[in-house]
C-alpha cells in the first residue's frame, strides 16, 4: 500500500506542473496552451504506446474505444473548458474553491466504510481550502450576478467531471486487468490529442490574436516538458497508484497536487508564503496525512 501511496503523491507533484505554463507564458491564452499540450499528450502517448498498440490492438473492444474518449474528456479536455469558463465568469477564487473540494468528493465517492473517522481530517483539509481563498474572497469580484451564478454552474461541473473520472477510472483498472495502468493511460492520453483538436477550433473561433513578439520556442520548450512529464508519466503514475490504492486514500493524495503547485509558484516568482497562505498549507497538509494514516489503520473498511 506505501508503494501506491508513493506513486500517487508523485503523481500529483507531476501535474502541478501545469501550473508552470500561465506563469512562464502569459501571453499565451488558455485554450491554445491546452491545445497544445493536449496534442502533444496525444503524440508522445502514442510513441510511448506504439510498441504494444499490436497486443492493445487485439484487447480493445468499441466499448474500451469509447471509454477512453469519454474519461479523457472528463479528466482532461472538458473539466479544463469548465474550469476556465469558471474563472472567467466568476473569478479564479471561486472557481478554485470548488474544485478545491475534489479530495472530499472522491472520498465521498470512494464509498469508505469508516468514513465518520475522515471527518475531521476532511474538515481540515476544507478549512484549509477556505482560507486561502478568504482573501480572494474578502476582495470581492467585479462579476454580476448572472456571471457569478454561472460561474458557480460551469465550477460544480468541473468538480463533477473530474470526480467522475478519478471514480471511474481507478474502478476500471481495478476490476478489467486486460490493460495496465501505463498501456490505459497512454491510450487514455492518444484519446486527449484527439479531443485538442476540438479545444484548437474553440480557440481559433473565440481566441485573441497572438502578439508578434510571442515567444514560440519557449512556448514549445514548456508545452513539450509539461506534455511528457506532467501527463505522460503523471498519468502512469495515477494509473498504477489506482492499481495499489482504494478510491478513498487516492483522493487524499490530490490534496498533494495543490501543495506543490503553491510551492512552483513560489519558486517561479522567488517568494514566500505569506501567513494565511502558510496556514493555509499546514491545514491541507495535516489533514491529507491525517485521513491516510486513518485509511491505513483500517484498510478492512474500505471499499475499492
Amino acid at each position: 500500500m506505501s508503494g501506491g501511496i508513493y506513486f500517487a503523491l508523485a503523481a500529483a507533484a507531476a501535474w502541478a506542473l501545469t501550473v508552470v505554463m500561465p506563469l512562464l507564458l502569459p501571453e499565451f491564452p488558455p485554450l491554445l496552451l491546452s491545445s497544445a499540450r493536449y496534442g502533444l499528450l496525444g503524440l508522445a502517448s502514442f510513441v510511448v504506446a506504439f510498441p504494444a498498440l499490436a497486443r492493445a490492438r487485439h484487447l480493445l473492444t468499441p466499448r474500451d474505444l469509447v471509454r477512453a474518449m469519454a474519461l479523457a474528456l472528463l479528466g482532461n479536455a472538458g473539466f479544463f473548458v469548465l474550469f476556465t469558463l469558471a474563472i472567467r465568469e466568476a473569478g479564479v477564487t471561486l472557481a478554485s474553491l470548488i474544485v478545491g473540494l475534489l479530495p472530499i468528493t472522491l472520498t465521498l465517492a470512494g464509498r469508505p466504510g469508516h468514513w465518520r473517522g475522515l471527518l475531521m481530517p476532511m474538515g481540515l483539509a476544507t478549512g484549509g481550502t477556505l482560507l486561502m481563498s478568504l482573501e480572494g474572497l474578502i476582495a470581492g469580484t467585479h462579476a454580476t450576478r448572472g456571471s457569478l451564478l454561472m460561474g458557480l454552474i460551469y465550477a460544480l461541473g468541473a468538480l463533477a467531471s473530474w470526480t467522475l473520472y478519478g471514480t471511474w477510472n481507478a474502478r476500471f483498472l481495478q476490476v478489467d486487468r486486460r490493460f495496465d495502468g501505463r498501456l490505459w493511460a497512454s491510450l487514455c492520453g492518444i484519446a486527449s490529442g484527439v479531443w485538442s483538436l476540438l479545444l484548437y477550433q474553440l480557440w481559433l473561433v473565440t481566441g485573441p490574436a497572438i502578439a508578434a513578439d510571442a515567444r514560440w520556442q519557449l512556448f514549445w520548450t514548456v508545452t513539450l516538458l509539461v506534455s511528457v512529464i506532467g501527463s505522460v508519466l503523471g498519468g502512469m503514475l495515477w494509473n498504477a497508484a489506482s492499481l495499489r490504492l482504494p478510491l478513498a486514500m487516492l483522493a487524499q493524495c490530490v490534496v498533494f497536487e495543490t501543495l506543490c503547485a503553491i510551492s512552483y509558484g513560489h519558486l517561479l516568482s522567488a517568494t514566500w508564503p505569506g501567513l494565511v497562505e502558510g496556514m493555509s498549507l499546514a491545514l491541507l497538509s495535516a489533514g491529507m496525512f491525517w485521513a491516510l494514516r486513518r485509511l491505513r489503520a483500517r484498510p478492512d473498511a474500505m471499499r475499492r
